[in-house]
């Protein structure tokens, strides 16, 4: 497995998963979070609708990443 750390704006990085840190204070999407939510198609907010993520409970999600490059985040 190869992990690499890369100044690249998310939405257009190309990788197999793409990890995303959402914590307890981004309940309500801010920002960059609603920019990639979007650009993903709306996986993000998708899957806490569905409950597969709670932020709130500090749990991980391996979700698709939708209109992403990334495979998963």
């Amino acid at each position: 497995m190869r992990l690499r750390a890369i100044s690249t704006p998310p939405a257009t990085t190309q990788a197999d998963v793409l990890a995303v840190p959402i914590y307890r204070e981004d309940a309500e999407m801010g920002a960059d979070l609603a920019e990639l939510d979007a650009a993903s198609g709306g996986v993000i907010s998708a899957a806490i609708a569905w409950g597969e993520f709670n932020p709130l409970e500090h749990a991980s999600a391996l979700i698709a990443g939708g209109d992403l490059a990334a495979g998963r985040l």
